[in-house]
């Protein structure tokens, strides 16, 4: 099994790209943080793809600095770093949650039924998920620790 549940914000202005002709590619920059075993924050920023409608579903309703939930799976892939091979681990997103809209053009943007469920499961169906009650702490705890200044 396969699957990844994360929260946190978007670090970067998420682009959406026509791969291989028309399959939409988003990606962008999720910023999670936690706390360590001697109770210090630390934040990891990890690269976020979604594809087909979660692509451009996230096109349209994301934005940097907003705080989000993000359900998908894990993949690496090669890359070349100093001249050597390495691994970058990423997340295929294949479904965001809104913790909140966190700007007010998000929330314009988005449509009546999606910004009250702040979902985009079965987002081409009609239907939509709220916010599962297990993970509602994780979001405030997040908005409390967004709310903090970054460490530099």
């Amino acid at each position: 099994m396969n699957n990844v549940f994360l929260s946190g914000m978007v670090t970067s202005v998420p682009v959406l790209r026509m791969e291989s002709g028309e399959i939409p590619h988003l990606t962008f920059g999720l910023s999670v943080r936690h706390r360590t075993r001697a109770g210090e924050f630390r934040s990891e920023t990890y690269r976020v793809s979604a594809w087909y409608s979660a692509a451009r579903w996230g096109a349209e309703h994301l934005a940097r600095g907003q705080v989000i939930g993000v359900q998908g799976y894990l993949t690496q892939r090669k890359i070349s770093r100093d001249g050597s091979p390495a691994f970058a681990t990423e997340i295929v997103a294949v479904e965001f949650l809104f913790a909140h809209p966190a700007r007010a053009s998000v929330s314009a943007q988005a449509s009546p039924a999606a910004a009250a469920a702040g979902s985009n499961r079965d987002h081409d169906s009609g239907s939509t998920a709220a916010i599962p009650a297990s993970m509602m702490s994780e979001f405030a705890a997040v908005e409390a620790i967004a709310a903090e200044p970054a460490p530099m």
